[in-house]
């Protein structure tokens, strides 16, 4: 098993109010779908994809759609929040999803079965996601026991290389273009922080950051030969040392 054994039940992270519904089918570790066929993604988290088109699933996957299961199955009352934005580009409902007095999203985190997804405005229990994500990357339950989850320097990463990073290294240059400020961090990688998420960004000063070290957690892309990951919010960045 890639997983052995569970974090303790997370309590807290529960919302004011919410809207009690019935889970028809646990798509994978981050989608659900409820009794009257709408389809929702949990907000606050990503875990890995299950395999398809004879691609196998990738590591933990397995473990997280099973885990969601398992926590769904001994409710007898599940609720949800919905985000501020409720809906994403595929049409999926955004929504918190609590059971038995739990947040199922801290839950995945504190297992370490979910990577967390800091995704602006839906920022309800951001404080709550990342303390459960920071204990469990500290004990290194679930994915942070893999090397793949491990932090990465920048000048180590190939064009290859995508999906969820940690990136570490020291900011070498910021530049702006009309759309983005970029920190580099090595002539073949990148951050962008798109200029309609500056405001989030105003307790940092960009121009001091220069022979900085810090750390970005996010998705890699590629583009014009470039390795890449969009900040959307500073909880994906720890600056200094």
């Amino acid at each position: 098993m890639l997983f052995a054994g569970t974090a303790p039940a997370v309590a807290g992270c529960l919302p004011e109010d919410s809207e009690p519904v019935a889970i028809r089918y646990v798509h994978d570790g981050d989608t659900v779908f409820l009794d009257n066929d709408e389809k929702v993604r949990l907000i606050g988290i990503d875990t890995p994809e299950l395999g398809r088109d004879d691609r196998p699933p990738d590591p933990g996957a397995v473990e997280a759609r099973n885990r969601l299961r398992e926590l769904v199955a001994v409710s007898d009352e599940i609720t949800l929040r919905r985000g501020i934005d409720d809906r994403d580009k595929y049409g999926r409902l955004l929504a918190h999803v609590y059971a038995e007095g739990r947040n199922l999203q801290a839950q995945l985190l504190a297992e370490g079965l979910a990577v967390p997804l800091t995704i602006p405005p839906n920022l309800t229990h951001l404080d709550c996601y990342r303390k459960a994500t920071a204990e469990a990357r500290a004990a290194r339950h679930g994915l942070w026991a893999l090397d793949r989850y491990q932090p990465r320097p920048a000048d180590t990463l190939s064009s290859h290389e995508r999906g969820y990073y940690i990136v570490t290294g020291e900011v070498q240059r910021i530049g702006r273009s009309r759309c983005c400020v970029w920190l580099n961090l090595d002539d073949d990688f990148a951050l962008r922080i798109e200029r309609e998420s500056l405001p989030l960004f105003e307790d940092i000063d960009f121009d001091r950051l220069e022979g900085t070290p810090l750390e970005a957690r996010g998705y890699l892309y590629l583009r014009n030969d470039q390795l890449r990951m969009q900040i959307r919010h500073p909880a994906d960045l720890v600056i200094g040392d």
